[in-house]
């Protein structure tokens, strides 16, 4: 799923959690000397939150098969570290998205204009003139991006508030 949506001169393009980009083009830029560059995304955040979720299942696994004592600390940790990496995840997504949407923007050399002029000739868009109102869409997060923080967020405390009902307390001394 899509966590990160942009929108441009020249189409759209989506990413998800592990950088991989989806794009749709209307060629704007076809005939330009150089077009808009591809975006670099790397997906070493969400790696990072599936290789903690594996110790998380593993380590709730053994908890419920009787270990405590240091699996209720890896559980906490991971945990914690889950929702870390989606947090990261997301707000390293948000970083990208200007590059994200430059994939779709317009080259403004003479190809792009004759583009833009193609398309609006083709009924697919305005030619944008001086002083004229257009709309622009900005790069915004999906709604799967927003659970998967809110879900890794509200794990985390309920795991950490499990752990530390759970652990054991030292006896208080009367003074």
């Amino acid at each position: 799923m899509p966590w990160l949506t942009v929108g441009g001169w020249d189409g759209r393009a989506q990413a998800n959690a592990f950088g991989e980009i989806k794009a749709s083009t209307v060629y704007l830029n076809i005939w330009s000397q150089s077009g808009p560059g591809l975006a670099h995304l790397t997906g070493v955040w969400a790696l990072s939150a599936v290789v903690a979720i594996v110790l998380l299942a593993f380590a709730i696994a053994l908890i419920l098969r009787g270990s405590s004592g240091n699996v209720a600390h890896v559980a906490a940790a991971t945990a914690v570290v889950v929702a870390v990496s989606t947090v990261g995840d997301v707000f390293y997504l948000l970083g990208k998205g200007p590059e994200l949407k430059a994939m779709v923007g317009f080259g403004g050399d003479l190809g792009g204009q004759l583009g833009l002029v193609a398309r609006a000739f083709a009924g697919k868009g305005n030619y944008p003139m001086p002083g004229t109102a257009d709309t622009y869409g900005t790069a915004r997060l999906t709604m799967w991006a927003l659970v998967a923080c809110v879900m890794s967020i509200l794990s985390a405390g309920a795991v950490l508030a499990q752990w530390n009902h759970n652990r054991p307390r030292s006896p208080r001394r009367a003074v």
